[in-house]
C-alpha cells in the first residue's frame, strides 16, 4: 500500500482505523524518517497516512500530538499506539501494533 498524505482536518478527522504519520515540511528528523514510513507502508498490511502538522494545528494539538514526527496507530478513532520517535525497529512494531486487533 502507499500512503496517502491527507491535506484537511476533515481528511484527518475520517481516519478511523491506520497509521498516521504527523510531520512538517520543515522538520529534519521528519525528512529522514519519511522514506522509512513509506516503504513500511508498502509492506506492511494496513493504511497509511500522512498529515502536515502545518495544515491544521489545532486539529493536531486536539489529538494530543505534541512534537514531529509522531506516528499513531489508530482503531475504532481511538489511539492505539503513539510513537513520537522514529523508533530503529519501526516496522516490526507497526505490524504488531496493527495485528493487535
Amino acid at each position: 500500500m502507499s500512503v496517502n498524505y491527507l491535506e484537511t482536518a476533515e481528511e484527518l478527522e475520517a481516519v478511523k482505523d491506520g497509521v498516521v504519520l504527523y510531520w512538517a515540511t520543515w522538520c529534519g528528523p521528519c525528512k529522514m524518517f519519511k522514506p522509512v514510513y513509506e516503504k513500511v507502508a508498502s509492506t506492511v498490511e494496513a493504511d497509511f497516512y500522512a498529515f502536515d502538522i502545518d495544515q491544521d494545528l489545532t486539529a493536531v494539538q486536539d489529538r494530543g500530538i505534541m512534537g514531529v514526527p509522531t506516528v499513531v496507530v489508530y482503531r475504532d478513532g481511538e489511539p492505539v499506539r503513539l510513537q513520537e520517535t522514529a523508533p530503529l525497529k519501526f516496522a516490526e512494531e507497526v505490524k504488531n501494533a496493527v495485528a493487535d486487533r
